[in-house]
């Protein structure tokens, strides 16, 4: 009676550990974002460059002739804002994400980016706060100057991989109307 006790026992315990190691949307079980050695950004992919080009393809115009500039001198304006969202320049590449205990830190490391080089990619990350849902599938940045939030959906989150993304809105510009666009940033361990 004793063995059969003991083997029903084990045979519950397999079972609901096997229960938790059980993967939900393609996103493995893990409890916490952060990490000793950081997130490094790889790569940002976006259509914010394809969605900026239709706005400005699709003003009147009258508003390209009233604003002094023409539309190639628009979209030219445009491009800075793009490369600060979805360039990686080869600078920022050696430089860490840290997320510990609900605040976010970017730590600059090897070689500095020129004076007059675009924002890095990860700025709006850095000196922010953040939680997330208790399984990991969503994410909330809390500026903690003026209480801003940008809530971002996990799409991969294990070891060596974090891939965040947003639906954001561009606007900021005195010419051209709101573009919305979609932003991704795949990170990997540093």
């Amino acid at each position: 009676m004793m063995k059969l006790q003991a083997y029903t026992f084990l045979l519950l315990l397999v079972i609901s550990l096997a229960g938790c190691n059980k993967e939900e949307d393609g996103i493995p079980p893990i409890n916490q974002l952060s990490r000793f050695d950081g997130w490094q950004i790889d790569w940002v992919e976006s259509d914010f460059s394809l969605m900026a080009d239709e706005a400005v393809a699709a003003l009147p115009d009258s508003v390209v002739v009233n604003s002094g500039m023409t539309r190639e001198a628009i979209r030219a304006r445009l491009e800075l804002t793009v490369r600060q969202v979805t360039g990686v320049e080869d600078c920022e590449r050696d430089d860490v994400l840290f997320l510990d205990d609900g605040i976010t830190a970017l730590g600059l490391a090897g070689e500095a980016c020129a004076d007059n080089a675009p924002k890095h990619v990860l700025t709006p990350f850095d000196r922010m706060t953040y939680s997330s849902d208790l399984e990991v599938t969503r994410v909330k940045f809390t500026d903690p100057a003026d209480d801003t939030e940008s809530v971002y959906q996990v799409i991969a989150l294990n070891e060596q991989m974090l891939v965040l993304t947003r639906l954001r809105s561009y606007t900021n510009d005195p010419v051209v109307p709101k573009v919305d666009y979609g932003v991704t940033y795949h990170f990997t361990a540093g």
